[in-house]
């Protein structure tokens, strides 16, 4: 295909879903540093929690630039490389932070893979080193290490289910402990699934539908399982944040469909994967 891969109507539309996913990655997590708390004491040492909440405004401050230099990002403009990528390795210390704090739990470091990667695979699907096969493997990979961690801690192995998949569930469907830990089990199983789908030509359309089904309904959860009417606003500000940093979890699925001509977006089928 050559060039003319850059030109089709399907490889648009997937840079544009992969910015909008770096854009409320890099919004949810600097609302997080500006308004909430963050990990990095754990790795850093910092003398109190003063130079901790600077330190949280200046990462803050550098995701929200990110944020405006994703919708006009040219891969000729060296300081955009650079920002770019110091924000994916800000990415992986915060995950890397979270791994800490769940006692280097490795299924907690592989939930994040596909927000350390979306930087980067939007930074080579835009570069002149674009190769179709080589992306579909990378994307699918981080999709796999994502639902693959979050399906095994649904299921409770190696580790036991978070107490707030349960709650979460519990208050989302109005059901009791066990049902939620049933439906989280077999949720559990569906993620496994899915991971392995994505890698056989005959299930890998519907593993990545479900992906971006499952992905979308899990970024929402928190927003719909603690939503106060009384306090709207205040119950936003707390969780909202965490469903927008959870795009790629949804919108990398929704790229790989549209750059497989599984998802048709235009007047004419494109297919960029051969």
């Amino acid at each position: 295909m050559g060039k003319d891969i850059y030109k089709s109507q399907n490889f648009k539309y997937a840079v544009t879903l992969l910015k909008i996913a770096c854009l409320c990655l890099l919004l949810g997590r600097a609302w997080q540093h500006f308004f909430w708390t963050t990990p990095y004491a754990v790795i850093f040492p910092f003398d109190n929690s003063l130079h901790l909440k600077w330190f949280n405004y200046a990462i803050g401050g550098t995701f929200t630039l990110g944020a405006l230099v994703i919708f006009f990002y040219d891969k000729k403009i060296k300081w955009h490389d650079i920002l770019l990528s110091f924000i994916t390795v800000t990415l992986f210390f915060l995950a890397v932070a979270y791994w800490v704090t769940k006692e280097y739990r490795w299924t907690q470091l592989f939930e994040y893979s596909a927000q350390v990667s979306a930087i980067p695979l939007l930074m080579y699907l835009i570069s002149n080193r674009y190769k179709a096969q080589k992306f579909q493997f990378v994307c699918s990979i981080m999709i796999a290490f994502t639902f693959t961690a979050h399906g095994l801690y649904a299921l409770g192995f190696p580790y036991a289910t978070p107490a707030g998949f349960i709650e979460m569930t519990m208050k989302i469907l109005h059901v009791d402990v066990d049902a939620a830990k049933l439906f989280l089990g077999l949720a559990g199983m569906l993620d496994i699934l899915l991971t392995i789908g994505l890698f056989f030509k005959s299930t890998q359309k519907i593993a990545l539908s479900y992906a971006f089904f499952w992905g979308t309904i899990t970024a929402l959860a928190r927003v719909i399982a603690y939503f106060d009417a009384l306090s709207p606003f205040g119950s936003l500000h707390r969780w909202l944040y965490e469903t927008i940093h959870r795009a790629p979890h949804a919108i990398l699925p929704l790229t790989l469909l549209v750059l497989s001509g599984y998802l048709v977006l235009s007047s004419k089928k494109e297919k960029i994967f051969s």
